[in-house]
């Protein structure tokens, strides 16, 4: 029983992934290309998000470097979709 509702599962998962299947590469040492659809993007930005308030809210404050880094990664990726923004409302 348990292996047909995990079966029945998979199944709705992949048939509600709609051109899902997020892609990652590794060109190169420490260098990532994602392929992700916007629903994917969204929620790892959104989960990046609720971290980084997760964090900035714990009694026991995590190391200054981890609240940096992810910072600094949410702000580069604002950044980066808003020159995407603009270009496509130049583009067309």
């Amino acid at each position: 029983m348990p292996s047909r509702i995990l079966r029945v599962c998979a199944a709705l998962i992949s048939s509600d992934r709609h051109n899902g299947s997020m892609r990652i590469e590794r060109p190169r040492d420490n260098v990532f290309t994602v392929t992700a659809t916007s629903q994917e993007l969204s929620a790892l930005v959104a989960a990046a998000r609720m971290a980084l308030e997760a964090m900035r809210a714990a009694p026991q404050p995590p190391p200054a470097q981890a609240l940096e880094i992810l910072e600094r990664v949410i702000h580069d990726f604002d950044h980066a979709r808003e020159g995407l923004a603009g270009g496509q409302a130049e583009g067309g």
